[in-house]
């Protein structure tokens, strides 16, 4: 698959991770909070962004395995885009529990303004600790051989 093809596809996977993670916080928010596509629109933007990432890194890793070849990058790569999706559904299972259990101006700020540098930071954290400094590292782990 080519670099284009790939771009396309994490973009559809962004834009629906997007749609969806949006209306569905701005739905469970609506009833304690006015203005709850404030929390939405963002909230999804980052579950949109993190979708588009991890489909493509995925993508690209899929295609390196298929020719037999696997990159230090993108074994790298894959592994940024996991721990950024870990991070996602944690940071935003973790904001609402707060929001509903502690307290809502809390659980929002964490939604809000904690998810987009955790998912950076995630990101950057699984991307530098991916062990590829081993000798055999062919990428077999993830492969569907």
């Amino acid at each position: 698959m080519n670099t284009f093809a790939r771009i396309a596809i994490a973009l559809v996977v962004g834009s629906l991770g997007f749609a969806v993670v949006a209306v569905g916080i701005t739905a469970a928010l609506e009833p304690w909070v006015a203005f709850s596509l404030i929390v939405g629109l963002p909230v999804g933007l980052s579950a949109g962004l993190t979708a588009a990432f991890a489909t493509y890194a995925g993508l690209r890793y899929r295609d390196q395995v298929r020719r037999g070849s696997v990159s230090n990058s993108a074994v790298r790569t894959l592994w940024a885009g996991i721990t950024a999706v870990l991070d996602f559904v944690t940071v935003t299972a973790l904001g609402l529990t707060v929001y509903f259990l502690v307290d809502g101006s809390l659980g929002i700020g964490l939604l809000v303004v904690g998810l987009p540098v955790t998912l950076l930071l995630a990101a950057v954290a699984g991307y530098l600790s991916a062990d590829t400094g081993r000798e055999a590292d062919d990428g077999s782990r993830f492969s569907a051989r």
